[in-house]
């Protein structure tokens, strides 16, 4: 890293902040840890990337609990650091921290594995946390079995109607490519002319 980043430092760790509002011009590196400071507003990150000086913000150890979605637009950053925070529990967050484990090159938040959030009295790892962002969605395994499902119970119900109109068409089916005998053997012999005369009918 050019040695030239560490010149134009702002340093907040030895203010008592409870809000972070403005951030000097021709600031490089950003030190806001260790204080009170509860959030991290849309408007703040849009003057940090206005001024296109900034390359580092280290923001752990806060009480940040909002960040503004925002933060995924800060183009000209090389390093972000953010654990140690309260955080809400963000889905937006947990699939941008999801993306830095695909990435081969240097990746933008560099402690993305040990941000935690809170979800009621629970703290919970973003990067691959729980956070009950995939409910609601279904995957593709689960819309192929559903698909497959659908697709049996149709079928299913098709040929039970088909066996309910056209029965006598059904049982020369089943005779002919089964050799299933469909009709009872007591109906046989009370009616054996009867029944000659289906099987005739089935081979006719």
């Amino acid at each position: 890293m050019d040695a030239r980043t560490w010149q134009n430092i702002y340093n907040c760790t030895t203010l008592d902040l409870r809000e972070l509002t403005t951030v000097p011009n021709l600031t490089s590196v950003i030190l806001l840890t260790g204080t009170k400071v509860d959030r991290m507003s849309a408007e703040l990150i849009q003057q940090i990337r206005q001024l296109k000086t900034v390359k580092i913000i280290n923001m752990t150890n806060n009480e940040i609990r909002h960040v503004s979605e925002s933060i995924k637009d800060l183009e000209n950053m090389e390093e972000i650091w953010m654990a140690g925070n309260p955080f809400q529990c963000y889905c937006w967050m947990f699939k941008w921290l999801q993306t830095f484990e695909n990435i081969s090159q240097t990746y933008l938040v560099k402690d993305y594995r040990d941000v935690t959030c809170k979800k009621g009295s629970q703290t919970l790892k973003v990067f691959g946390g729980d956070l009950g962002c995939n409910q609601g969605k279904w995957t593709t395994a689960q819309i192929v079995g559903v698909s497959v499902a659908a697709l049996f119970i149709t079928i299913v119900f098709v040929l039970t109607v088909i066996s309910l109109k056209r029965s006598r068409e059904v049982k020369c089916l089943l005779f002919y490519y089964l050799r299933l005998d469909t009709v009872p053997k007591d109906d046989k012999d009370e009616n054996l002319e009867n029944f000659e005369h289906d099987a005739f009918l089935c081979f006719w």
